[in-house]
Parts: structure tokens; C-alpha cells; sequence
């Protein structure tokens, strides 16, 4: 998994040199935060970038994901639960654990 994280990792440093602003090269950036076990670095990135562009496809499943990563329960419940409002398929399925 190291391994696939510093390709994707690469991947997302040239993406954001190409545009630094783009909402999705920075999700993914907040993802890899994440995965590299920097969820606060990670939390901060995906929730800028839900503030800023609550449109970016994913965005209140993978900031739940950085929230649960955190053991912050409630607040990741809270992201699931936006996101399966807007009709977000991987957060309708985890916001079935916050019953």
C-alpha cells in the first residue's frame, strides 16, 4: 500500500503544480494526507475544500472517512449524512452506521 500511496502521491503533486486551485486535485491531495496517516493535514485540506466547492463529487464521503480517521464519530456521522442528502451513494451507505 506505501508503494501505491507515493505513485498516488506523485500523481497529485504534478496535478496541483498544473493548478494549484483545483477542487479536485486538493481532494485528493486530503485523501493521501489521510492514507499517510496526517489526517489533521488531511481533515483541514477536505474540509477547506467542502466549504469552498461543496460540489466536488465525493467530498462528505471522504471527509467523513478523515473525521472517523480522527475517532471524531459525530462529526463524520454529520458528513455522511450531507452527503446522503445530495444523493451521494458511498456516504448513503455509511451514514447507515451513524443510526
Amino acid at each position: 500500500e506505501n508503494d501505491e500511496i507515493l505513485e498516488a502521491t506523485g500523481f497529485s503533486n504534478r496535478s496541483l503544480k498544473l493548478d494549484p486551485f483545483n477542487p479536485y486535485s486538493l481532494r485528493n491531495s486530503g485523501i493521501l494526507e489521510v492514507k499517510s496517516e496526517r489526517g489533521s493535514t488531511g481533515v483541514n485540506i477536505l474540509d477547506k475544500i467542502e466549504t469552498e466547492h461543496p460540489d466536488v463529487e465525493f467530498i462528505y464521503y471522504y471527509l467523513g472517512k478523515a473525521y472517523q480517521s480522527q475517532g471524531q464519530i459525530i462529526k463524520a456521522c454529520k458528513a455522511f449524512k450531507r452527503g446522503e442528502l445530495l444523493g451521494d451513494s458511498r456516504s448513503e451507505k455509511m451514514a447507515l452506521s451513524c443510526l
